[in-house]
Order: C-alpha cells, then structure tokens, then sequence
C-alpha cells in the first residue's frame, strides 16, 4: 500500500521545517499461479502462487479448483511476510475411468487483490491399450528381438511407468 513519510529538516539558528509525504504504491495487486504442465492422475505435484511484491503481513490466499473431483487443491495458502510467493501440493484422483484428459482451471483469490487463475491438463493413468514399438518385416530365425510394449490412455496418450522391453 501506500506509504506515509514526515520529513523534518533543522539547523543552527534556523527554525525547522516539518513536511509529509505519500509514496504511492503503483504495484498492480493481482494474484498469479504457476502449475506444472501436466498432471497425471494418482500423483502430486507442488504448484505456486505469487504477488508482485512484498507484504509487511501474511497473506491468506483461498485457493479453488474446478473439477475438484479430478483435482484437489488446498483450501488455502498462506503467504508470509516478506515473501512474495507460497508453494501448495495439488492431487490428481485416480478414478478407474477411461475418461481421458481434463483440462481443470485452479483460481486463487485474496482480500485487496485481483483473483488469478491457471489452467492444467489432468492426463488418464487408465489403459485403454497397449502399443508395440515398431518391427520390420524381416526377422532373423534364432537372433533376439527386442520388443518394447507401451500402455496408452484412451486419447492413445502413453502412461508413464507402464513401458516394458521383452526380448
């Protein structure tokens, strides 16, 4: 906010001379979030929300998301003073739903500032088939072959940690 200065000047023999001034705070109060790129559902991930500058209190930031059932998010954060931003864990469910990827909009708000919202894709960790990697036509008698098998969402989006080589 806004800051109040009193400015007193004396010298020797001179009477003194008492002013104030008003140092206007020009920083925009707006909230902002930075969430990873991705989530995949049954994990965690740390996501963070910012001010542009320094508070002389904490700052309680309610936090929300839109699809709470696919991603949850804590009710609240709080910003401490002199810190300018504050780190939260946010849950991707694990639904057991071929449903593939949502796109949930996280939003924080706070007394005095401008809410601010971010957006993230919650990828399907549930198969809805497998991939090969690719194999030629000719295929040696009695030489090993490597073949590596991947799971895929519905979306054919690979899941991580189910890829395995068989030879």
């Amino acid at each position: 906010g806004n800051l109040t200065a009193i400015l007193t000047a004396s010298a020797a023999g001179l009477a003194s001379a008492t002013t104030q001034c008003v140092a206007v705070d020009n920083d925009a109060r707006v909230l902002s979030l930075t969430l990873p790129a991705s989530i995949q559902e049954g994990t965690s991930a740390n996501a963070t929300v910012k001010i542009p500058g320094t508070l002389t209190t904490p700052l309680t930031v309610q936090l929300a998301s839109s699809l709470p059932g696919s991603l949850v998010v804590p009710s609240s954060v709080a910003i401490a003073a002199g810190q300018t931003q504050a780190t939260f864990s946010m849950t991707a469910a694990s639904n057991d739903l071929k449903d593939g990827t949502r796109q949930v909009t996280v939003s924080a708000s706070a007394a005095t500032f401008s809410p601010g919202s971010a957006d993230v894709p919650v990828k399907d960790d549930d198969v809805a088939g497998y991939r090969f990697s690719a194999l030629t036509d000719l295929v040696a008698a009695g030489v090993p072959l490597t073949v590596t098998i991947s799971a895929a969402d519905v979306e054919g989006n690979l899941i991580p940690g189910l890829v395995n080589s068989v030879a």
